[in-house]
């Protein structure tokens, strides 16, 4: 019987791999992916970390001619369908069109992840914010059908709309926990069907008065002391998860800095009746030992701390590729300190009592967060992703939503998140995580990298392409037609049509170059001069994504898709200041949302 057995088990084994086998040669572009694949394993990966960590990723300027970055065509963009991720048909409709069959097969671990909704018994923590990465980004299920918008889950879709967050609601207090800010966002199940019956239902939540409120994505919470941050960054900003403040000497554990607030409470329960894990609280102001009484005209403590609280939401994830390959030195030149660059403009009024464009800039510089030895360690120097530039590499944002928002581990990030220190706030004195650290193999996070590399940036609109293939781009168009008001558009933005045009249609740069701006500028006119933070076209050096053993046996053809190329990149990467908003900025409490009511005047002159 066991032979009988055995012999079952082989029969199924082989037929599986047969099949596999005839579809892949029958249907190379429908070829299913692995998951959790280890391959390669744990200890390559972390060798991989090590000589990243230590290079820096320091991209020097490019040693050889551009040429225009692949684009993909635009009206099957993202067009991916709402169901995970899982073949190599559905990434054609994301991928640069170049990058090789074999690679694609790699990245679909990678694809499935951020789209498939995780479980418990499959890794998911105790404290989550949502099943799976798409869920901070799904304004796609908004989309009025008919009009040619984004209707598939996936990287390139951003995060939904959002309410105001009413605090007074969702902060809760600390012996009961808090409430989440709309009860359900992402229409997932998890056998990853998207139920949109669970999106059209009137959800009571939006209303941000009388409720919660609805936040696109999730909720950050700590103390923030303004005169610390002007003499030592590293010292002004508390958490509040449990790390001693060096300026008050006070170790807080209220579960910051994220609010977690979808536990995924039957799960857990059935795997341990006893566990009871409620969506996280934010402490008071009365409770916060670096608080207490606020100065109303200061706003701050006599500490010289207040608190913080934010929404973040997630941006779509495009040419990020790209952004990684621009030479360092390309964004550390970017800063005009003394404003001396972009002052010619035909716009520009006695109003503006700038020498130049009114524009300096200054690069984000992130610290080291672990010696470069450790496991967890990121890279430090030039930021260039995420918001504020607080990020110098993509790893660090896949980690960090893995662990911050899913509550899983890898051994790039293998600590749980914590919970709230029940002495202080005893709503989840019952609450642990159960599944056995790291959760995930490195090839996960690897993969999803290698994923949002390659995602491609889409085709120009028709109109645009009409006027940068004509043949004078920058020549002023009488008519009404809708490529005429594009142009216009584009003029009044400050860019160079006829640079732009060479850098990014194929064989339009003479031989010789064009003697114009690299970065399409206007050198004559900027008008509106939105180019001065907004860099229309970056050049790339050679991609750091160059020996990462994830890539396979095709690696130099994926590194060679994002080296020495023209990205339309449309920023500088650097940081700006703009007009401070009070009530955004420097409110000492949170902000809870207001009705204010109108009245009409009829019959009024």
């Amino acid at each position: 019987m066991r032979r009988l057995k055995l012999l079952n088990v082989l029969l199924i084994v082989g037929l599986s791999l047969s099949i596999s086998v005839f579809i892949s040669f029958v249907f190379p572009h429908q070829v299913f992916g692995q998951f959790r694949t280890n391959i390669p394993n744990n200890a390559t990966l972390l060798g991989q970390r090590k000589v990243e960590v230590s290079s820096g990723f320091v991209v020097a300027p490019p040693n050889q001619s551009l040429r225009p970055a692949e684009r993909l065509r635009r009206d099957t963009y993202g067009d991916v369908g709402l169901a995970p991720l899982k073949t190599t048909a559905q990434l054609a409709r994301l991928l640069y069109p170049s990058v090789p069959q074999s690679a694609r097969q790699k990245l679909v671990e990678g694809a499935w992840f951020f789209t498939a909704p995780e479980t418990v018994r499959e890794g998911a923590g105790s404290l989550t914010n949502q099943t799976r990465c798409a869920g901070c980004h799904l304004n796609n299920l908004e989309s009025v059908p008919g009009l040619g918008l984004l209707t598939g889950t996936s990287n390139v879709s951003r995060a939904g709309r959002s309410t105001p967050t009413n605090f007074s609601y969702t902060s809760g207090d600390t012996n009961k926990g808090g409430r989440p800010a709309g009860v359900r966002l992402d229409p997932v199940d998890p056998d990853g069907y998207a139920n949109l019956n669970i999106v059209n239902k009137a959800d009571p939540t939006l209303d941000a008065i009388n409720n919660t409120g609805q936040t696109a994505a999730f909720t950050i919470f700590g103390d923030f002391s303004p005169s610390a941050e002007a003499v030592d960054p590293t010292k002004s900003y508390d958490p509040l998860d449990g790390t001693k403040n060096p300026i008050t000497g006070n170790a807080q554990n209220f579960g910051g800095f994220v609010q977690h607030t979808r536990p995924p409470i039957a799960e857990l329960k059935a795997f341990d009746s006893s566990i009871d894990c409620k969506p996280e609280a934010i402490p008071s102001i009365a409770q916060d030992r670096n608080l207490g009484r606020i100065d109303p005209t200061t706003g701050l403590s006599s500490s010289g701390f207040r608190r913080g609280v934010g929404e973040r939401a997630g941006p779509p994830y495009i040419g990020r590729g790209l952004m990684e390959a621009i030479p360092n030195q390309d964004i550390t030149n970017a800063p005009d300190p003394s404003d001396t660059i972009g002052g010619k403009s035909s716009l520009k009024t006695g109003i503006f009592q700038c020498n130049g464009d009114c524009v300096t800039g200054k690069v984000n510089v992130i610290p080291p967060n672990a010696p470069p030895d450790q496991p967890n360690a990121l890279i430090s120097g030039v930021g260039r992703f995420g918001l504020r530039a607080n990020g110098a590499e993509i790893l660090q944002f896949i980690i960090g939503g893995l662990q911050g928002e899913l509550g899983i581990t890898t051994l790039a990030n293998n600590n749980d998140i914590k919970v709230a220190d029940p002495k202080i706030a005893p709503y989840n004195k019952n609450c642990k995580n159960i599944i056995t650290d790291p959760e995930f193999p490195l090839s996960t996070p690897f993969s999803e990298r290698n994923f949002l590399r390659l995602t491609a940036p889409p085709e120009f609109g028709p109109n645009l392409l009409a006027v940068l293939n004509s043949k004078n781009p920058s020549q002023p168009r009488s008519d009404y037609s809708r490529a005429a008001s594009v142009q216009r558009g584009a003029q009044l933005f400050g860019i160079d049509l006829t640079a732009f045009a060479n850098r990014m249609i194929p064989g339009r740069m003479p031989r010789g170059g064009d003697g114009r701006n690299p970065n399409a500028i206007n050198q004559s006119d900027r008008m509106v001069s939105c180019v001065s933070c907004h860099t229309p076209v970056q050049r790339t050096g050679r991609s750091p994504a160059a020996g990462d053993p994830s890539l396979g046996s095709d690696a130099a053809s994926v590194v060679n898709i994002l080296s020495y190329r023209w990205a339309p990149i449309f920023s500088d990467l650097i940081l700006h200041k703009g007009p401070i908003i009070d009530a955004e900025r420097f409110a000492p409490t949170p902000r809870d949302p207001i009705l204010v009511s109108r009245s009409t005047v009829v019959n009024s002159n």
